[in-house]
């Protein structure tokens, strides 16, 4: 049992193995709660990020694979950022027009469209924020190897268990 769990109200300093029993339905309010502290956080942090260089979350992100990976076809882009390919060209659409991206047709295939950065691309990555808060960048990169593993670890757990399922029906 970590300080964390004892402070977000996730666990007890009860016998055994150190927590307590949690019905299901408290269980996901915390999650839910949790969840929307998270967003929240993330909703402000990206109105700065907005507000520094005139892109979104998104758009910061695309423009950062493109960076990392060099000439990409926005396929590859949607499967590296999770985002849907319609998604991605929307997000390499909006670049474009604002220069910070070209795109162009594979001399080998005329049918596949690269993408790559434009010197204002690269101008813009290089003055822009990171994606997190620079308290959060610190706080994790100061915790041990395996609580950051462990961390990472229930962050997939939970973004496997959200995945969107096809076919799944959601009520209104």
């Amino acid at each position: 049992m970590s300080n964390f769990q004892l402070q977000q109200g996730l666990a007890s300093p009860a016998k055994g193995n150190g927590l307590s029993p949690v019905s299901s339905d408290e269980s996901v309010g915390k999650v839910i709660r949790l969840l929307r502290r998270i967003n929240h956080a993330t909703d402000l942090h990206s109105k700065h990020l907005i507000k520094a260089t005139g892109l979104t979350t998104p758009q910061i992100i695309v423009l950062k694979t493109i960076h990392e990976l060099g000439e990409v076809t926005a396929g590859t882009i949607a499967e590296q950022v999770s985002l849907s390919p319609g998604t991605v060209s929307m997000i390499l659409d909006r670049l474009e027009s604002h220069a910070l991206i070209e795109r162009y047709r594979s001399s080998r295939d005329r049918r596949v469209a690269h993408a790559r950065l434009t010197q204002t691309g690269v101008a813009v990555l290089e003055r822009s924020p990171p994606l997190m808060r620079d308290t959060f960048i610190a706080r994790f990169a100061g915790l041990l190897q395996d609580e950051q593993a462990r961390i990472l670890s229930a962050l997939v757990s939970v973004a496997d268990m959200m995945d969107a399922v096809e076919g799944e029906e959601h009520p209104i």
